[in-house]
């Protein structure tokens, strides 16, 4: 098998990761990650042939100037990026890409890439026009010039055939011509570049390792809201039935069900609108107490243990004592807990039908029909619905609460219920409040409003806002300051987001300060953050080491720094044997003067 190395090049996030993995995994990765040097393998069938096909990444940034060049050598085709809706990539092309690699691979084909086509709109001035940049690459000395689409793989194929077939030609031509020279009869006498041409490539340079992956918690709505059943706390709503009463919270069941939203009158959530107008019977406490809703006999406020409660009383007839149970069950965790096929399921069914609960219908009904694998979707759905729900109508909002934050001088109503289940410490802080003085304002300290405000948004709604607009940093030590691991995640991996955009174009002039950042995530226990900055020192240690943050690593961190740095030692002693061996002492001492730099 024939093997061909192929090389991307190019500015700074253009798209050279995403066109490789792409056309590797027939998938496009949904986030930037930036490139060190990385490579791939790919057996490849073309024109009827089995090809070895080594795909090698590099990054764009300035930093890396000086070592970039290193993974040229053997190169038997460039392919040349641009991003179609940068101008300043292109021009780069031309001004930087093209002259760095004919310098140091005069003779390797190379083919000029246009990524990213899926973005022309109807402002062509904004984009790279195809026509002129096929004039201007014509005069270049270019094998071609294509654009692609990493995300829809347009023309992504037609991209790769070209440049193996430039590559294979070019790899040919450099057979015929050892071949030639082999066989003169002038053998002997040797030129300059013929004796280059017998020198072995250098050591090759090792890849520097995929930084670690941020990984989100999975959602513990339904677990946390499962609490509330086995430990109910704040309820404010009775569902009765005979004389069995069942202690809910009014906000629970109205974030989950279209039923309890209109008998609580609490308005409709705008992202519902279309499919609660679709189909649903109308509930109001007048229809029940009418008897016009069927199932139910009433519907108003009783005094019980000295407190009043709307309580709502179901029929015996229509709801059996389980089938309620589950109704109750699956408003709270998105879950029914059914044994098997033959555990009254028609009965389950009954009862949700009768709360228009059609999500709960076709959980039961997947289990009889032994398709309850689909069940956990339905879970996640009515989890992440539920969220929704309470961002919309009830998150730093009057409606239905019992309680408040004091944060500085802003009070901020919040639910009790919905507190307890989702935070352990402000759970042990609102019991710890009530006992000592049954205030129903809780005052929060060492924290800014807005981070508190996306703090509590979490909590309701397992989503935050974490981007460029709010204190990442802040949210961060209030998400660990009240266990919520999943928050910290996510500030996490924006964080590392964030790093990623801002050292684009250069890492040594960006304005993230790395040392800071790994400091503040190991206080903050952010530990994938502390893996994710050691990683990111490490593999731009050049850079890091030359700005002098290193040095203000704590000794822990700069041991594994040092430890792990990119390239890694090994390869600079290598480099410098081979580079004395081929060049001579003093190029060698100059050339790796270059590599440390």
């Amino acid at each position: 098998m024939q093997n061909l190395k192929l090389l991307v090049a190019g500015d700074g996030a253009v798209g050279k990761s995403c066109l490789l993995i792409s056309y590797t995994t027939n998938a496009f990765p949904g986030d930037y990650v930036p490139t060190v040097f990385d490579n791939y393998s790919a057996n490849i069938m073309y024109n009827g042939k089995p090809y070895n096909v080594g795909l090698w990444d590099t990054a764009g940034q300035e930093d890396y100037d000086r070592l970039r060049p290193l993974s040229y050598p053997q190169t038997d085709i460039f392919l040349l990026c641009y991003d179609v809706s940068s101008k300043d990539s292109f021009e780069n092309i031309t001004a930087k890409w093209i002259p760095e690699i004919t310098h140091h691979c005069p003779h390797t084909p190379y083919l000029v890439i246009g990524l990213k086509s899926d973005l022309r709109t109807a402002q062509p001035e904004k984009f790279v026009s195809s026509t002129y940049a096929d004039e201007v690459i014509k005069k270049t000395g270019a094998s071609g010039h294509l654009e692609c689409s990493s995300l829809t793989q347009s023309n992504l194929r037609t991209v790769f055939d070209k440049a193996i077939q430039c590559g294979i030609d070019g790899h040919q031509k450099k057979a015929s011509s050892a071949s030639a020279r082999k066989f003169s009869f002038f053998w002997r006498r040797q030129t300059d570049e013929t004796a280059k041409a017998a020198i072995p490539p250098p050591p090759d340079m090792p890849p520097a390792g995929k930084a670690p992956w941020i990984n989100i918690p999975l959602i513990t709505y339904g677990h946390d809201m499962k609490y509330l059943l086995e430990s109910p706390t704040a309820s404010d709503f009775i569902i009765k039935r005979l004389d069995h009463y069942h202690y809910l919270n009014r906000i629970i069941l109205a974030c989950n069900s279209h039923f309890f939203r209109q008998l609580l009158r609490v308005g409709k959530p705008k992202l519902l609108l279309d499919t609660e107008s679709q189909g649903q019977q109308r509930v109001s406490a007048s229809m029940i107490n009418e008897g016009r809703v069927s199932g139910f006999i009433s519907f108003k406020v009783e005094e019980i243990d000295g407190k009043e409660y709307p309580v709502l009383e179901v029929d015996c007839e229509i709801f059996s004592d389980l089938g309620l149970r589950r109704v109750i069950e699956f408003l709270y965790t998105g879950t029914v807990f059914i044994l098997d096929q033959d555990d009254m399921i028609p009965e389950t069914i009954k009862a949700a039908d009768f709360f228009s609960l059609p999500k709960m219908s076709q959980f039961c009904q997947n289990i009889e029909d032994q398709s309850d694998d689909l069940n956990p979707s339905i879970s996640t759905y009515m989890n992440e619905i539920a969220g929704q729900v309470a961002s919309e109508l009830f998150v730093g909002k009057s409606t239905l609460s019992d309680m408040q934050f004091k944060v500085g001088e802003e009070l901020i109503p919040a639910h009790r219920c919905v507190i307890v289940a989702r935070s352990e410490v402000l759970r042990a802080l609102l019991i710890g409040n009530l006992a000592k003085s049954q205030s129903n304002v809780i005052e929060i300290t060492e924290i800014e409003v807005q981070v508190f405000r996306e703090l509590l948004h979490f909590i309701y709604s397992m989503t935050t806002v974490v981007d460029g607009s709010v204190d990442l940093v802040g949210i961060m030590s209030a998400a660990n300051q009240y266990c919520l691991p999943r928050l910290v995640a996510r500030c996490e991996l924006a964080l590392t987001k964030y790093v990623e955009r801002e050292t684009t174009e250069r890492i040594a002039g960006s304005i993230v300060d790395l040392p800071e950042l790994l400091r503040v995530a190991q206080a903050y226990n952010a530990k994938q953050l502390v893996g994710w900055c050691l990683h990111f020192i490490s593999t731009n240690y050049s850079v890091f080491e030359s700005k002098g943050d290193v040095q203000r690593l704590d000794e822990e961190h700069a041991t594994f720094v040092i430890n792990n740095r990119w390239p890694p030692i090994s390869y600079i002693k290598d480099m410098e044997e081979y580079q004395n061996k081929y060049y001579g002492e003093n190029q060698a001492t100059t050339g790796m003067k270059c590599l440390m730099m």
